[in-house]
């Protein structure tokens, strides 16, 4: 049973990349699927900027000393920040998006806010719109 309308007055949709920059890593270097990875600030680095939904289930949260998470998780594979990937990653993405819907304000190298009212005359619903955007984004 679908409880969703065929025409939304207004639909905004926010885009959040969850542990975006870890994804990333993981996507390139396949030996990390699987594990849990903190990214930090560099090699030395002692704050985690973000980690794999691995080490989050064993309690690793961003802004946590390198030291505390190893603590949680003592196989935690410490990765330093690539900004200039995620930077590429997230035009790629973001361009991805905007194909769909070219309404839209990227907040961040994450997130993004999309106008989907206009796009409901081309896609049908926001739900089906939502979906040709993730369908978008992984191509």
């Amino acid at each position: 049973m679908n409880f969703c309308p065929v025409h939304w007055p207004r639909a905004i949709a926010l885009i959040d990349m969850n542990a975006f920059f870890a994804s990333v890593d993981q996507r390139d270097f396949p030996s990390l699927l699987g594990q849990p990875v903190a990214i930090t600030n560099g090699l030395r680095g002692s704050c985690v900027i973000t980690s794999s939904y691995e080490a989050r289930a064993k309690g690793v949260r961003t802004g946590m000393r390198l030291q505390e998470a190893r603590r949680l998780c003592p196989n935690l594979v410490q990765r330093p920040a690539r900004p200039e990937v995620y930077a590429r990653v997230s035009t790629n993405i973001m361009q991805a998006l905007h194909d769909v819907c070219p309404d839209m304000e990227v907040f961040s190298v994450d997130e993004a806010f999309i106008d989907m009212t206009p796009c409901q005359r081309l896609y049908g619903s926001p739900v089906r719109t939502a979906g040709l955007l993730k369908q978008a984004v992984y191509r």
